[in-house]
């Protein structure tokens, strides 16, 4: 099993402003279960904005058809 979470994701998150501050990462069977906690980089505050929020989205679906494109086909 591989968490979809990668390097590429982190650096799209930070050029947005972003940081991941904490990670969590539980299994159960073949089922995983992938949690970030985002903040933004300058103030260390929870993501609130909901345009922001779009565009956190947008940018880890794109990463992934990128470079994980057999996710988006299991």
């Amino acid at each position: 099993m591989q968490s979809w979470f990668s390097l590429e994701q982190m650096k799209a998150l930070k050029d947005l402003g972003l940081d991941v501050v904490k990670g969590t990462v539980n299994t159960e069977a073949s089922v995983i279960e992938t949690k970030f906690f985002i903040t933004r980089l300058a103030s260390g505050r929870k993501v609130e904005d909901p345009d922001l929020l779009e565009r956190i989205r947008l940018t880890i679906i794109n990463n992934l058809l990128k470079y994980h494109p057999v996710c988006f086909y299991c």
